[in-house]
């Protein structure tokens, strides 16, 4: 699932539309390199994060087991279940910037 995909799914539920602002690599990189520290530090973790994919800069192969393959019986929390919390309970909303 995709930041777009949990964002997506968090505006159908909430029946809300946020402005989303693209930024690309190359400007992540530059502000990383440009804005004093500690700011300098937040664009260059999304930089790894979203630019480099650092968390997920790997793909399953058909041998690969998921998860829930490993423990059919554990009874697990869908990305869907853990927004529709958030409904019940929103957090106070804040604009991110760099």
């Amino acid at each position: 699932m995709s930041q777009l995909d949990v964002i997506s799914l968090w505006e159908k539920k909430t029946n809300r539309s946020y402005k989303k602002v693209y930024i690309s690599e190359g400007e992540l990189v530059k502000l990383s390199e440009t804005l004093a520290h500690p700011d300098n530090m937040r664009a260059a973790i999304i930089h790894s994060i979203f630019g480099k994919g650092s968390m997920a800069n790997f793909i399953l192969k058909e041998d690969d087991l998921e998860v829930t393959k490993l423990y059919p019986d554990f009874e697990y929390t869908t990305v869907d279940q853990i927004l529709d919390g958030f409904v019940a309970n929103p957090p106070k909303f804040e604009y991110v910037a760099l």
